[in-house]
């Protein structure tokens, strides 16, 4: 995911995108995420919006798939424990994803050994600017 703009209001979102980043397997609410980063619902949307051009749901489901490429890499879990635990209610919805996203069923990519070009996890660079800039103000 690339960062349209890395101003103070997009360091805002940080809270929210370190919950979607914790709890991806979460049914979150627009409130909720809103309520992580202090805003209401209109204006973290606005801002999600506008500083990473997508809604929260459009990140998310970018996102569940990217982090299920790592637990497949990373893990022995089947395909269902990886499935439930980054937010799908079954298997057939999350390969479809999946194959959708990375062009490869679930099977396919541990078949693999889990490598596809260019599979860099969305969002985390945006984070970690996130938290270098904190870190440098002593946030």
């Amino acid at each position: 995911m690339v960062l349209r703009t890395a101003t103070p209001a997009c360091v805002r979102l940080s809270p929210a995108l370190l919950a979607l980043h914790e709890q991806p397997g979460r049914r979150w609410t627009l409130l909720e995420l809103a309520h992580c980063a202090h805003l209401s619902r209109t204006a973290f949307l606005e801002r999600f919006q506008a500083c990473l051009g997508q809604t929260p749901t459009e990140y998310l489901q970018g996102w569940r798939p990217q982090l299920a490429a790592q637990k497949l890499r990373e893990t022995q879990d089947s395909v269902t424990q990886i499935a439930m635990a980054v937010g799908y209610d079954n298997p057939s919805a999350f390969a479809r994803a999946f194959k959708r996203l990375l062009g490869q069923s679930p099977n396919e990519f541990r078949a693999a050994g889990g490598t596809r070009p260019g599979s860099a996890l969305p969002g985390t660079g945006f984070v970690q600017a996130i938290q270098d800039r904190q870190a440098s103000r002593g946030v």
